[in-house]
């Protein structure tokens, strides 16, 4: 923004026009995030995300683990020495 004189109150900013369809930048990118937001919407309607939690991705871990006779070789713990 910048004052157009001294004295004067008024302010104007620059908006960035969209070259193309001679409109305000920005009410373009607030229609496009409203069609993707409904578009997620609506798909998240159908197939809602389900992420395993961690304690379930492990328990699978140690079951295909089990299947295929694979040992998890575990180093036993060190502490680290770190100068002070």
């Amino acid at each position: 923004m910048r004052a157009n004189g001294p004295g004067t109150q008024k302010l104007t900013t620059r908006i960035k026009m969209d070259k193309v369809k001679r409109r305000p930048l920005v009410k373009r990118k607030v229609a496009d995030t409203k069609q993707k937001l409904s578009e997620a919407i609506r798909a998240a309607e159908k197939e809602p995300l389900q992420r395993p939690s961690l304690g379930e991705a492990f328990s699978e871990l140690r079951r295909l683990c089990s299947e295929e006779g694979y040992t998890l070789e575990i180093p036993s713990r060190s502490d680290v020495q770190r100068p002070i």
